[in-house]
């Protein structure tokens, strides 16, 4: 048994004992153990050393010659100077994430101290109303989580979120939520808009004279000649799109009726 040993067990005979007898003990001097296995990776601490006990690595208080290097008494700079590698050292910061201090962990590494910070999330900022899916969301930021009341029949939630991993980023509808809003006129992406509930995209269609041809854009399936829910001041017209944008038909305009203002007057 070595030096190193027979001091560390001296001063452990009592929480040994309490362990019971016949426990099976050996020191990590080679970083491994027959028994338990290569030692734990982290840094043991000063005055502290890895012992396999029983079949398993414990982390127990050992004798210690040389003064342990304490803690500075301020949070250290960032790749500022230190001793004990893999010496860690708590402080509480405030640093404007709430009105409550955070525990910071500065580390002593090859490369100086380290500081391992909480993540920090500032509270979500939404539009005081639901935003279409499928629009442009530019300038929201931290719009990351948008809850609505919405009246789908009975009152329900629409979830909601600005997705970044698109050019420009577009307002999306998480999962769950109860119901989605369907102003087909407001989606301004064509894949975004076929797959909206009520909406289809349309392209101009070859129209003849004397035909208006639809401006490209996100449109409900059934028109206002269906629906006739053109407002006081509107009329509903024909206009051309072309339905097979595909390739898979042979026809280039077919009539789409919309609501236009209504030319009052001569």
């Amino acid at each position: 048994m070595n030096k190193r040993l027979m001091v560390a067990l001296a001063a452990l005979a009592l929480p040994l004992w309490l362990q019971g007898c016949g426990a099976s003990i050996s020191d990590d001097a080679d970083g491994n153990d027959d028994e338990c296995g290569p030692a734990p990776g982290e840094a043991a601490g000063c005055g502290f050393d890895w012992m396999c006990v029983d079949g398993s690595w414990e982390l127990v208080e050992v004798p210690t010659f040389a003064p342990c290097v304490e803690c500075p008494a301020s949070q250290p700079a960032d790749g500022s100077a230190c001793e004990e590698i893999g010496q860690e050292c708590q402080y509480e910061v405030e640093y404007g994430c709430d009105d409550f201090p955070e525990t910071i962990t500065s580390q002593c590494t090859e490369n100086g101290w380290m500081s391992f910070w909480p993540r920090c999330q500032p509270e979500p900022e939404c539009p005081d109303t639901p935003p279409q899916a499928g629009t442009d969301c530019t300038g929201w930021d931290f719009a990351y989580y948008c809850s609505y009341e919405v009246d789908c029949g009975e009152l329900g939630l629409l979830d909601m979120h600005c997705d970044f991993s698109t050019t420009p980023p577009l307002w999306v509808v998480d999962g769950g939520s109860d119901c989605v809003p369907t102003d087909c006129s407001a989606v301004t992406d064509a894949g975004v808009c076929n797959t909206t509930g009520g909406c289809q995209w349309l392209v101009p269609g070859c129209a003849n004279d004397g035909q208006i041809s639809i401006t490209e854009g996100c449109y409900p399936v059934d028109d206002c000649l269906v629906t006739n829910e053109c407002g006081p001041e509107e009329i509903c017209v024909p206009e051309i799109y072309d339905p097979c944008i595909d390739g898979g038909c042979g026809a280039c305009g077919i009539e789409y009726h919309v609501c236009e203002p209504a030319k009052l007057g001569g």
